[in-house]
C-alpha cells in the first residue's frame, strides 16, 4: 500500500508540473513596449485621412494630410510615471509645405499596459499577454460620452466606457504600401451599425467602428477610427479618422 501511495503522490506531482508548464507557455508573451516607439528621435508618418462633416453637417468630406509623430522627449506624465512626450506634425500630401505642429500626447508602458493620454482622453491601448483573443476594457478611464463637448447632444448610444479590445492575428505578416511587415498584431474593438446606411425612413442611424494595427519594433501602423451618426435633424455628426504607415525609422 505504501508505495502504491507513494505512486499516486509521484504521478499528481507530475500532472502539477506539466499543467504548470501548458499554462506558461499558452501565456507567453513579448512585452508591450515591443509595440511602441520607445527612444527619443523615433518618428513614425502616416498618410492620414480625415472624413468631416461641414455645412452644418449636411456635407461629407476627406482632408488628407501626412502626419509625423515624433518621440520628442521622456518624462513622468501627470501620475508621475516615466512616459513618452510625442509631438505630431501635419503637412499636405504632396509633401511641399514645411511641417507643422499639430498637437502632443503621452504615452505610458508599464508593466503590462501601454496607455495613450490625447485630448485629455486616456486609453489602455494594449495590456499582457499579447494572445489572440485576449480582451480587455481599453476605455475603462472614460465616461460613456467622453465626445459629447464636441458634439453636443451627441447620441454615443454604445456607452464608450465599456468597449472591449480584443487581440487578433498576432505575429501575423502584412504587406502595408508596398512594405512587408512581420511580427503585427491586430487589436478590434468595436463593429457596430444602426440603421447604416442612412435612409429617409429611418430617423437615427450610427456607424462605430475602431481597429488599430501595432508592429514590433515600430509601433502603431495603422488604425481606422470611425464614429459617425446621421440623427433626426438630417445632419451628420461626428469623426472618420484612417491612419496608415508611409515611413519610419
Amino acid at each position: 500500500m505504501r508505495n502504491g501511495a507513494n505512486l499516486i503522490t509521484l504521478l499528481a506531482v507530475c500532472i502539477f508540473i506539466f499543467s504548470c508548464k501548458k499554462v506558461t507557455e499558452q501565456f507567453s508573451s513579448d512585452p508591450v513596449t515591443d509595440y511602441i516607439p520607445s527612444a527619443v528621435g523615433k518618428y513614425i508618418i502616416y498618410r492620414l485621412d480625415s472624413t468631416v462633416f461641414t455645412n452644418f453637417g449636411s456635407t461629407i468630406e476627406v482632408h488628407s494630410y501626412h502626419e509625423k509623430d515624433s518621440v520628442d522627449a521622456q518624462i513622468p506624465d501627470a501620475l508621475g510615471r516615466p512616459s513618452y512626450r510625442i509631438l505630431r506634425y501635419l503637412r499636405d500630401v504632396t509633401d511641399t509645405l514645411q511641417w507643422q505642429q499639430s498637437s502632443v500626447f503621452w504615452i505610458t508602458p508599464t508593466a503590462k499596459t501601454v496607455e495613450v493620454m490625447e485630448d485629455n482622453l486616456r486609453v489602455i491601448k494594449l495590456v499582457l499577454p499579447i494572445v489572440n483573443g485576449f480582451s480587455w476594457k481599453g476605455n475603462e478611464y472614460l465616461d460613456s460620452t467622453p465626445y459629447n463637448d464636441i458634439y453636443p447632444n451627441w447620441n454615443e448610444s454604445l456607452g464608450m466606457h465599456d468597449w472591449n479590445y480584443t487581440y487578433d492575428s498576432v505575429g501575423a505578416t502584412l504587406t502595408l504600401n508596398g512594405k512587408t511587415l512581420n511580427n503585427t498584431i491586430t487589436v478590434n474593438s468595436v463593429n457596430q451599425q444602426l440603421n447604416w446606411p442612412p435612409s429617409p425612413s429611418v430617423p437615427y442611424s450610427s456607424n462605430t467602428f475602431l481597429q488599430e494595427k501595432y508592429a514590433k519594433g515600430i509601433g502603431l501602423i495603422y488604425q481606422n477610427f470611425i464614429m459617425e451618426d446621421f440623427d433626426a435633424t438630417r445632419n451628420y455628426k461626428g469623426f472618420g479618422v484612417t491612419r496608415t504607415m508611409i515611413d519610419h525609422n
